[in-house]
């Protein structure tokens, strides 16, 4: 039977959501297909979201993503400090991997977006695919690049990535160097039909009263609510693992029968960091979009200027986001001309391109 190992970053959510749409119709086209899972989201996230159950699911995945001093920022320093030892215990810790590929023996090995695992496979001769919008090599080098150790760091990068047989570069994506093996495919995301009577309903909200999703991702941090002021004719639907004291416009929505793409789907904007996922589900439901800056981070350009060609869009910056200082950029999405929604093609491309390394 063939089998496919996927080592998923377990930084955020986002890039488990990818890879797990992706493995859920694979398993599905590809009869008796085997999964192996490393690292990303908790196996009971993972477990639901597929069709089959995963052979292996091994969390202790080394990759280092980046420092965060806060869910909005990066630091830097900690960032190449945490690389730097990383590469003086890297054979050691290719080895590892190594050890967890070969007691699996896959035919192929997907990689969202780790570089250790990539390296492990192109040293057991083993196909391997990129899956992601950008790769660490790109983040890394946005930080730490200019940092003394950090380019030979960033380079050490790009020629493992470069080693990949292919790299699904999932729209929206960070435009890769020539050396990577990179194929765009469309969106990735899940969709829902809206459910706005019900949505009305679950919150005992009238008719035409306007809906604001608030969601800032999987990586909570404090929501400064407190110092926002009132939002006259709107209720706030908060989703989400951030801190948060009460607001008097605000329901908590995690309890809400309502899975979070038919929120997206049914609320008259979503306020958010820019992140994947959610900016993709915008994208592709029609729902205008408030994003709150983000500082630096070298996706954000690639992905709100993709956005914007779908939905309205509008930035927070940080001020204007603690304070609450945005209603009027919510009437601006709602009055602004709507493009036409963007196709989560992505699944189906991914798909096809892949079962040809399992047939």
């Amino acid at each position: 039977m063939p089998a496919l190992y996927a080592a998923i970053t377990p930084h955020g959510y986002g890039h488990g959501a990818i890879t797990v749409q992706v493995l859920s119709a694979l398993a599905e086209a590809v009869p008796g297909l085997r999964l192996g899972v490393a690292g990303g989201p908790p196996e009971p996230w993972v477990r639901a979201r597929l069709p089959v159950r995963p052979e292996l699911h091994d969390r202790a995945i080394a990759d280092p993503g980046m420092v965060n001093s806060d869910p909005n920022t990066v630091d830097p320093e900690a960032s190449l400090v945490r690389y730097q030892d990383l590469f003086q215990r890297f054979e050691a810790v290719v080895a590892e991997e190594m050890d967890r590929q070969r007691a699996f023996a896959p035919d192929l090995v997907v990689s969202n977006v780790g570089f250790v695992p990539v390296e492990a496979a192109r040293r057991l001769g083993i196909p391997t695919v990129g899956l992601a919008p950008f790769h660490w090599g790109q983040i890394f080098g946005t930080y730490c690049g200019d940092m003394p150790g950090g380019r030979s760091i960033q380079e050490r990068l790009e020629a493992i990535y470069s080693a990949c047989d292919l790299f699904l570069a999932t729209t929206p994506f960070v435009p890769m160097a020539k050396g990577i093996p990179a194929r765009a495919v469309g969106p990735i995301c899940a969709r829902a039909a809206p459910r706005r009577a019900a949505l009305e309903a679950a919150l005992g909200v009238a008719e035409g009263t306007r809906l604001a999703l608030i969601t800032m991702g999987g990586v909570g941090g404090p929501l400064p609510v407190e110092a926002w002021p009132r939002f006259p004719g709107w209720r706030l639907i908060h989703r989400g693992p951030d801190t948060c004291a009460g607001h008097p416009d605000m329901v908590q929505g995690d309890h809400l029968p309502f899975t979070f793409p038919e929120l997206v789907a049914s609320v008259d904007a979503v306020v958010t960091k820019p992140g994947y996922g959610t900016v993709t589900e915008c994208a592709c439901a029609g729902t205008p979009l408030l994003y709150r800056s983000r500082n630096d981070w070298p996706e954000t350009p690639h992905m709100m200027g993709w956005a914007a060609r779908h939905v309205a869009v509008e930035e927070i910056y940080d001020d204007a986001f603690r304070t609450g200082a945005f209603a009027e950029k919510l009437q601006a999405v709602l009055q602004a001309p709507r493009p036409v929604p963007a196709q989560p093609t992505g699944v189906a491309e991914a798909v096809d391109l892949l079962r040809l390394y399992l047939s």
